[in-house]
């Protein structure tokens, strides 16, 4: 949470041109790795804690843009249902079926501007491309600025091994679009 809003900080700051920052947790793959159901669900508050600052963020910030996507889903999670009475203080539990990636189809939510390019079931090697036409939109009709989880930068990092927003997508993007990248 903390790197995230000094991330937003810095990047926003006489930023005229807008951003694209990437936020990934890679823990959360290791905790379905190993079929850690605590370490999992602390995650996932975690994540839901920085979900709440960046939808402010773009809420505070009309023309951004927040994707939230994985590209793959680890563990083969499901909630465990063991006879749970309403009401009852007993902690969730996860259970897993494999210890690999599994084939089931992850979610991809988006909120503020552009995000009706974002809906429906699609591959996750679309995304890269609908936020490229999100980028030349915004140099074709005004500023638009992504940020958060999904948004672009003249400063472009990200993880090189991603698999479909790595490094090499975003910097061959950035070059399509004429863009600098540092």
């Amino acid at each position: 949470e903390k790197a995230a809003a000094k991330a937003l900080d810095v990047l926003s700051r006489n930023n005229d041109n807008g951003f694209f920052l990437m936020i990934e947790s890679a823990i959360i793959d290791g905790y379905g790795h190993n079929n850690d159901s605590d370490g999992m669900i602390a995650d996932m508050q975690e994540f839901d804690r920085l979900l709440h600052q960046l939808v402010s963020y773009v809420n505070e910030n009309p023309e951004t843009l927040l994707v939230v996507t994985a590209d793959h889903e680890t563990g083969g999670v499901a909630v465990g249902y063991n006879g749970h009475e309403v009401g009852a203080d007993r902690p969730v539990r996860l259970t897993f079926s494999t210890k690999g990636h599994s084939g089931t189809v992850v979610p991809v939510f988006a909120y503020g501007r552009g995000a009706e390019e974002f809906s429906g079931v699609m591959k996750n090697i679309d995304i890269p491309a609908r936020i490229e036409a999100l980028i030349y939109d915004k140099y074709a009709n005004g500023p638009l600025s992504m940020g958060a989880a999904i948004a672009y930068s003249d400063n472009i990092y990200a993880v090189k091994t991603h698999l479909f927003l790595g490094e090499e997508n975003l910097v061959t993007m950035a070059n399509r679009l004429g863009i600098k990248n540092n």
